[in-house]
């Protein structure tokens, strides 16, 4: 992807680069635009999943899913590229999609690190990891930290919060905190 607008202009491009008969694009993406960013963003994934094959996986659930959403943000495309797609989402025809794909991208994050949630843990965790990856976007195009280490760091971090707050809750939970009225809000 390059720095032109994402639109027709780009697609055309992109269309006589590959020397495609004229508006080919159309035939092997009917859906337009939104097929198109699904598919980049499922490449993406492709290709991160294919990078954490070649390593050893860590034993730790949570060092995987580190590792994983590390490298999903630091290794797989350019800065250029993640800040680009990140300023489609605030675009309001692509955020439906691009919710779906980053919802999609922490799904094969979690298959990866070895969930096999089928209740509504499936859900929560996916949530759960997707604000940690949608706040972890801004922060590596920020990033100028060797190796982007402060992104590494920033990850962790976020991973280990979360993994507090839902042990916190669970405590509170265990001594019957949960029928005080105005705690009950803040733990449902």
């Amino acid at each position: 992807m390059s720095t032109d607008n994402w639109g027709e202009s780009l697609l055309k491009k992109v269309n006589n680069a590959c020397n495609f008969s004229e508006n080919y694009y159309l035939v092997l993406f009917k859906e337009g635009h939104e097929q198109i960013l699904t598919e980049l963003m499922s490449y993406y994934d492709n290709l991160m999943l294919t990078r954490l094959e070649l390593d050893e996986k860590p034993s730790k659930i949570r060092e995987r899913i580190s590792k994983a959403l590390f490298l999903r943000l630091t290794a797989i495309t350019s800065k250029n590229v993640v800040a680009k797609l990140s300023s489609l989402s605030i675009i309001p025809s692509y955020i439906r999609t691009l919710s779906s794909a980053h919802f999609k991208t922490c799904d094969r994050i979690w298959c990866y690190a070895g969930d096999q949630s089928t209740d509504c843990n499936y859900y929560s965790k996916r949530g759960l990891l997707m604000t940690v990856y949608l706040s972890s976007i801004p922060f590596f195009i920020n990033d100028n930290s060797e190796n982007y280490y402060d992104t590494k760091y920033y990850i962790e971090e976020s991973l280990n919060n979360i993994i507090k707050i839902t042990s916190l809750k669970n405590k509170l939970n265990s001594f019957g905190v949960e029928q005080i009225p105005i705690l009950r809000y803040f733990l449902s």
